[in-house]
């Protein structure tokens, strides 16, 4: 069996996202909006599954838990949205969106958790999980 397409990786491997963006899905082609997110808290996986779908998550953090980051949340509860991802290695990803489908399935809040922390020294945050399902998977932009 051969595999085409699928060369030795010859750049950095290195993990990690360094930004995200976001645009309305019942906008897509506006200039993305930038979230200013914590240090080292994006993550995007996407997951092939059994019956030919593709589900993406992504998860972030901000930096607060306060009227701020609530009105994010409140916006991306308002509808779905299409997000521009930057890697570490300098790869742009658009999620949310698709060839196929355009922005029919866009990314969709799932969860939003906030936490004042305990002691004086934790750090406030609201971590944020918004997924879509697919049938592709994620695009370079």
């Amino acid at each position: 069996m051969t595999i085409s397409g699928h060369d030795r990786a010859t750049g950095r491997r290195n993990g990690g996202c360094k930004s995200v963006a976001l645009a309305p899905a019942s906008a897509p082609d506006t200039h993305p909006v930038s979230i200013h997110c914590k240090e080292d808290s994006i993550c995007y996986t996407e997951s092939l599954n059994e019956d030919g779908t593709v589900t993406h998550s992504l998860e972030f953090a901000l930096e607060r838990m306060d009227p701020s980051s609530r009105r994010t949340v409140e916006e991306l509860c308002s509808g779905g949205v299409i997000a521009t991802l930057e890697t570490n290695n300098g790869t742009s990803l658009r999620i949310g969106w698709s060839r196929r489908f355009g922005a029919r399935y866009p990314l969709r809040i799932v969860s939003a958790h906030g936490t004042t922390g305990a002691k004086l020294t934790d750090p406030s945050a609201e971590t944020i999980l918004l997924r879509s399902i697919d049938t592709e998977k994620s695009t370079h932009s």
